[in-house]
């Protein structure tokens, strides 16, 4: 079945917050809440989100990147950065393969 998250953003600017109430083909990110911990106005808010945290982590719904997935990250930041078009075509973000050897990932 697909599955779906938010990022931070999308949290903070919608003020979710009911997420013990998500569809079940939700996942919550570990880097969210990290980030949504580490900006907590208050103790309390903090304890709420950690609690979140455990909670999908013992139902097995909680996205963790692995090593892997910060590389990949990674390289598609890098990409973002390259100034000019040499990046773009037919409007959408690609690399020039003969430019650029970061497009030929492997794992």
């Amino acid at each position: 079945m697909p599955y779906f998250t938010y990022d931070t953003s999308v949290c903070i600017s919608r003020k979710l917050t009911d997420f013990h109430q998500m569809p079940q083909s939700f996942r919550m990110s570990a880097v969210v809440l990290m980030e949504l911990i580490a900006g907590a106005h208050d103790e309390s808010r903090r304890k709420f989100y950690e609690e979140i945290f455990r909670r999908y982590k013992q139902s097995n719904l909680l996205i963790v990147p692995n090593e892997d997935d910060w590389l990949v990250a990674a390289r598609v930041l890098f990409l973002l950065t390259i100034p000019g078009d040499s990046h773009k075509k037919g409007g959408s973000s690609v690399c020039r393969p003969e430019r650029h050897s970061a497009w030929r990932w492997t794992f």
